[in-house]
């Protein structure tokens, strides 16, 4: 074998100092390009002026389609209702979910997984000329928003949030009944005594507030909603108003990391749920006329009076982004603690906390396992059964189903939409079983009739 030795060449390109003088006005012409470039692209931004509109329209559609692949994921189930077994408890579930396509759609199921009655919630088609929407946050392809928070009303209408962009009630027919044109999101609670209906609102700052100068807009306020099933708003609280009025200053800046000012902005609270104290039900350390709301931002659930907004308990840090706390007796809570920080090595397991505020102990009531995965970094519902089961929605792998307090689950429906995949649950909520096949025919033609 013939092996050739060479000796390394090492070439250096040296440009010459008459070259580089003679290079420096093009080199100094691109640096001013650049820098007249980013002075510019700031000051627009700040200013709002050309093109400000045309880069926040690429970042939103960017930031659209980017967000379209968290509705779907692998199915692991092939059938929709993939457990079924005796003590299920044996009533029709509204489910609020994506289907196929991006389409947005409530259904209500008999325990078989048979649909009774569906609605399709196409945002382009319920909310075509909105104008209370800013530019830059105005829907532009399916599914547009998703639907987080519903209440079915007695006589068969939906009453549903498009996510942060409003609040709608359509009848059974699907035609819409009125639209509340305010930045409405994540839950809808239904006072059955009352009818009043508890919604989570926001407000959007580009300006300051006077009350609160660390407060950096853009960001977002939450308020609280009180509105009849007609869709009036009878009262709006601001939750920042709420915590500064009790003393409570510290919960409004502890998303902060600054150490040498309390500056926050964005969505600071993050609102995602309301709920009163249940009139039917018997008074503990809970009275008739106490409120309950979700902080998921600074992982607090905080309980005050209504009729004095006086705040009578702050509980905090025993959760992470949780979700859907609800009352279970006048002394006890349960949490939907979405528990997002656990190692993907152990894997990440979401859970039902229990909170009893008259022994002052907290536990865990439920808990994904090794055999049977339940995690959901964000949404997230629960419902206590009759029979004491819990029925939960596990949005993010699109799935809802009954189990006991041993973890045997009792039934479990999969939101299948084709090519193996399963598309989010946005919630399920088991219905009293007045609401058969027969009730939806019967208003159906009722309303037909009505045109």
């Amino acid at each position: 074998m013939i092996r050739f030795n060479q000796p390394a060449i090492n070439v250096r390109l040296v440009m010459s100092r008459p070259a580089i003088q003679e290079r420096l006005p093009f080199f100094m012409f691109i640096l001013s390009l650049c820098v007249i470039s980013f002075m510019y692209g700031f000051f627009s931004y700040h200013s709002k002026i050309f093109p400000y509109n045309q880069i926040k329209k690429i970042g939103k559609d960017i930031k659209s389609l980017m967000a379209k692949k968290w509705y779907y994921v692998p199915a692991d189930e092939n059938e929709f209702i993939s457990v079924n077994k005796p003590g299920a408890w044996q009533s029709p579930t509204l489910i609020m979910s994506i289907d196929k396509d991006y389409a947005l759609v409530a259904k209500i199921i008999d325990i078989n997984g048979n649909i009774l009655h569906q609605w399709d919630l196409n945002w382009f088609k319920i909310w075509p000329d909105a104008t209370h929407i800013p530019e830059d946050k105005i829907p532009r392809s399916k599914p547009g928003t998703i639907i987080h928070g519903a209440v079915l009303l007695d006589d068969g209408s939906l009453v549903f949030n498009y996510e942060n962009l409003g609040l709608v009630r359509i009848n059974t027919c699907g035609e819409v009944v009125w639209k509340l044109a305010r930045f409405t999101h994540h839950s809808v609670w239904r006072d059955d005594e009352t009818g009043i209906l508890w919604v989570c609102g926001e407000l959007y700052h580009n300006e300051p507030l006077e009350n609160y100068p660390n407060f950096i807009p853009p960001f977002v306020e939450s308020t609280i909603l009180k509105v009849s099933e007609d869709g009036e708003i009878l009262d709006e609280l601001s939750v920042f108003d709420l915590l500064y009025d009790n003393h409570l200053e510290g919960l409004l800046y502890n998303s902060t990391i600054n150490d040498l000012n309390t500056r926050v902005s964005g969505d600071i609270m993050h609102l995602n749920d309301i709920e009163a104290f249940p009139s039917g039900m018997d008074e503990g350390y809970f009275k008739h006329g106490d409120v309950m709301i979700s902080l998921r931002n600074i992982n607090a659930v905080v309980f005050y009076d209504d009729h004095n907004k006086k705040v009578k308990n702050v509980t905090i840090g025993s959760f992470v982004r949780q979700h859907d706390p609800d009352f279970i007796d006048g002394n006890t809570i349960s949490i939907f603690d979405n528990y997002n920080t656990g190692s993907k090595q152990k894997g990440r397991q979401s859970r039902i906390l229990i909170k009893s505020f008259d022994q002052d102990t907290s536990w865990v009531y439920y808990a994904g396992s090794e055999e049977n995965p339940f995690n959901t970094n964000i949404l997230g519902k629960h419902q206590w059964l009759p029979n004491r089961h819990l029925l939960i929605t596990e949005a993010r792998k699109g799935r809802a189903y009954e189990v006991d307090e041993q973890g045997t689950i009792y039934w479990q429906y999969n939101n299948l939409v084709g090519d193996g995949k399963a598309g989010a649950v946005f919630e399920a909520t088991r219905l009293p079983v007045k609401f058969s096949r027969e009730f939806f025919e019967q208003k159906v033609k009722e309303c037909q009739n009505s045109l």
